[in-house]
């Protein structure tokens, strides 16, 4: 993954991204809240596949996901519904275009 942080991007800028996201400082609090979250997620993904912690297991989830109201199409079709397609293709870029 090195390799990635120091290539250069087609604009000659450094890939800062993966900077931020690979280069993080050793701060205990930090660790402490990604150890906390990790737990969290370890606990909602066993309740929700294997019936752990109270959870429904693998039955219960897919039947939830397969019930009527509620289907995976419909959760596809909801989740880009809040933006608008102008905001995923112009971000960050100026128009070049002069008024006459």
């Amino acid at each position: 993954m090195s390799g990635l942080i120091g290539r250069k991007h087609a604009s000659g800028n450094t890939h800062r991204v993966f900077r931020r996201l690979f280069e993080t400082p050793n701060d205990p609090l930090i660790a402490l809240i990604r150890l906390l979250i990790g737990v969290i997620f370890f606990m909602h993904g066993t309740q929700k596949v294997f019936g752990w912690f109270g959870g429904p297991g693998f039955v219960g989830t897919m039947q939830f996901f397969t019930a009527e109201p509620f289907t995976l199409a419909s959760v596809g079709v909801m989740i880009p519904l809040p933006t608008s397609p102008g905001d995923r293709t112009n971000r960050g870029q100026t128009s070049s275009r002069t008024t006459s």
